[in-house]
């Protein structure tokens, strides 16, 4: 795999004949050269995927104000190996044009640090959490983490395990909110911080939620027009601050009871975890003639772990919001965002 190391003075001058490297080189170009806008990709967060256009200056906006927010200023080093198709890697190149950092740029892989020297060392690195799972995991590389610097990551919420993991890396590690339409993070979490789970907002951007409890933003990075998404949450105005509850299109009415699903993978991760178990996994739903929805747990994991778990959900968990069905996979479909694609994953498993 090609390793390219460059910055705005250099990056002109790249000859290698990897394709992912003189994609890279021409987003740096167009942008060095005032390119006036740009097509990306989204993942879906705030309706189906698509394709839409970012200008300039929305970008522009977003780089300003991380590096406020991170303190990464000119001469910031950084590994940038995130799939550049998609904001969050497409994002660090433009930081680095914008703001005069070195980049070294691989393809993304589960443990980027399995294919650079021992000796590299950089000031900020993004990461989906799998990545990061990966290096602190691996013998081979785990004591090599906090040369990473800075680390943010974005893409998926953490797992408990994730998360607990995380939290004992001596750096500052950050989870991201955001999307492509408020081109990458519009707000952070410092990871392992007593903050109750709250994210807050980078840069100069209105929020609130609409009548339904909903996010939205407006502000430089939106165009200053307004992005509205699926997510519930509560929010807190003199902190600029909010506290995510889920997606209100992932509320399942069972029996009559509505359970919010991402709320209900943390209380089942939490009881999973204090007993030992750490496979991802996410709830779903199932018609069901009596109940009109009942919930299903998708493991990624053995089948040999059923009894057990149903075994822990039996105890910990009220019977009328317990998972009616446990299946079982070897891997879940992920997105090019590096999500977990339940839709693709639930209709492996049942072809439903």
């Amino acid at each position: 795999m090609t390793i390219a190391v460059f910055d705005k003075r250099t990056v002109a001058s790249l000859a290698s004949g990897d394709p992912y490297v003189q994609k890279a080189r021409a987003i740096c170009l167009d942008w060095l050269n005032g390119k006036e806008s740009y097509m990306l990709p989204t993942s879906g967060s705030t309706g189906p995927p698509k394709q839409i256009e970012v200008r300039a200056d929305q970008l522009k906006a977003s780089v300003y104000a991380t590096s406020e927010a991170l303190s990464l200023y000119q001469g910031t080093r950084v590994l940038a190996c995130l799939n550049i198709d998609y904001v969050a890697g497409f994002m660090m190149l433009i930081r680095a044009m914008e703001l005069d950092w070195e980049v070294t740029l691989l393809a993304p892989s589960s443990n980027p640090l399995l294919l650079l020297p021992e000796e590299s060392e950089f000031d900020f690195t993004a990461l989906v959490p799998m990545q990061l799972y990966e290096i602190i995991s691996n013998p081979e590389t785990s004591h090599r983490a906090k040369k990473l610097g800075k680390i943010l990551l974005g893409g998926v919420g953490l797992s408990r395990s994730q998360e607990e993991a995380f939290k004992k890396l001596d750096q500052e590690v950050y989870l991201g909110y955001g999307m492509t339409e408020t081109v990458s993070h519009v707000a952070l979490q410092r990871v392992g911080e007593a903050s109750a789970g709250r994210f807050y907002l980078t840069g100069d951007v209105e929020f609130g939620t609409d009548p339904r409890g909903c996010l939205f933003f407006n502000g430089a990075v939106t165009g200053y027009q307004p992005v509205q998404t699926n997510d519930l949450a509560t929010v807190f105005r003199e902190e600029r601050a909010f506290q995510l509850h889920g997606r209100i299109d992932h509320v399942v009415n069972s029996g009559g009871i509505k359970i919010q699903l991402e709320e209900m993978e943390s209380q089942i991760g939490e009881l999973l975890a204090a007993n030992g178990v750490f496979s991802d996994f996410f709830l779903w739903k199932i018609p069901d003639e009596r109940l009109g929805n009942a919930l299903v747990l998708v493991v990624e994991g053995a089948p040999e772990l059923e009894e057990k778990i149903s075994g822990i959900l039996r105890k910990g968990l009220d019977r009328l919001k317990r998972p009616r069905k446990l299946y079982f996979t070897g891997s879940f479909f992920r997105t090019g965002s590096d999500k977990t694609d339940k839709y693709r994953t639930f209709e492996g498993l049942t072809g439903a």
